[in-house]
């Protein structure tokens, strides 16, 4: 698992205004589980291989917020765990199979008002090579708009091509 913390580089003592787990879970539902435990300390969790069934990500309740994710994907390989209390646009054109992006807005306390954050699975058997084409136009999308973007990713380096 990885972790972010956004801190204003003005006041290191005060507290985060958010803390990011990046993390694949590879299908795993004890993965899942262990998650849920790590989330009790941080507020976004970006999610690569959760753990699905019937077309649903399973086993992410217990951390009580909201999961963002395409509903209309059969196997999403991607997904955003979202705790309580932060204000947030889920970003669905920007969410097929492989990709997930939410708008977040942070208290403003110097640090940035919008923050992208984006977890992206860049899967080896694909034939586009990395960055997949979704990732790039999310990129791009916001790319001189002043807004911050954070993506974690699984980007596996296996092609051959």
């Amino acid at each position: 698992m990885g972790r972010v913390i956004f801190r204003t580089l003005k006041d290191e003592k005060r507290k985060p205004e958010a803390e990011i787990l990046q993390v694949n879970l590879h299908y795993s539902r004890a993965a899942s589980a262990a998650l849920c435990v790590a989330m009790r300390n941080c507020d976004f969790s970006l999610i690569q291989k959760p753990w699905t069934y019937n077309g649903e990500i399973k086993g992410l309740k217990e951390v009580g917020g909201e999961l963002i994710y395409s509903r209309f994907i059969q196997h999403p390989s991607t997904c955003i765990l979202v705790k309580k209390g932060f204000r947030i646009l889920p970003l669905m054109h920007y969410c097929p199979r492989d990709l997930t992006a939410v708008k977040i807005k942070t208290p403003s306390g110097g640090g940035p008002r919008e923050i992208i954050l984006g977890s992206a699975y860049l899967s080896y058997v694909e034939a586009e090579l990395p960055p997949a084409g979704e990732l790039e136009r999310l990129v791009t999308g916001f790319r001189g708009k002043g807004t911050h973007l954070i993506v974690g990713c699984d980007a596996n380096s296996h092609h051959t091509s």
